[in-house]
């Protein structure tokens, strides 16, 4: 199974959706630092320099429940349906992360680096080492499930978000910075 631009789309609408909300909420501090928000110390998340907030993990639960309601209507499960829902979730968690740097008009692009993100304190190549975990999860989890086969349409999928990613910028920095 495969989806279509319009469904890539859709998904990626709703991290677009989901990045300006949390801008509306958290505002100039990133990872809920001035939020009222429990703070949960998991010892594999601290090892990311994090404690796991209440808000951000169920934030999580509600998009992995959202993501996989058109299973719970119509009543089904495959592997291939939850490599899929699983593999575009792990992309979401990038470009919504991502997009929320981009947005966010407390923040400029050019802090979006180690010394300017205090709660992502592991990079990797100028991105934050989740960031790869995530994306190879995302491309990786369906071929660990469903086969090799699916490789080159995980990375069609990638490339595609990525395009989202930076026509969202351009779009953005164009038209809409003031704006919002």
């Amino acid at each position: 199974m495969t989806l279509s631009i319009y469904q890539l789309a859709y998904f990626f609408l709703i991290g677009l959706s989901l990045a300006l909300l949390e801008i509306e909420i958290e505002g100039p501090d990133g990872w809920a630092k001035n939020l009222p928000t429990k703070r949960i110390k998991i010892w594999w998340y601290q090892k990311f320099g994090k404690e796991v907030t209440g808000y951000h993990l169920l934030l999580q639960i509600f998009l992995l429940l959202f993501m996989h309601l058109p299973l719970i209507l119509e009543n089904r499960f495959s592997w291939d349906l939850e490599a899929l829902i699983l593999s575009q979730y792990f992309f979401f968690l990038v470009y919504w992360d991502y997009l929320w740097f981009v947005l966010n008009p407390y923040f400029k692009l050019k802090e979006f680096k180690k010394s300017g993100v205090p709660w992502h304190t592991a990079w990797i190549f100028g991105l934050p080492t989740e960031y790869w975990l995530a994306m190879l999860a995302g491309i990786f989890f369906p071929v660990i499930v469903l086969g090799w086969g699916v490789l080159l349409t995980q990375l069609i999928y990638l490339v595609t978000y990525i395009a989202f990613v930076l026509l969202t910028i351009g779009l953005y920095f164009i038209f809409a910075r003031k704006i919002l």
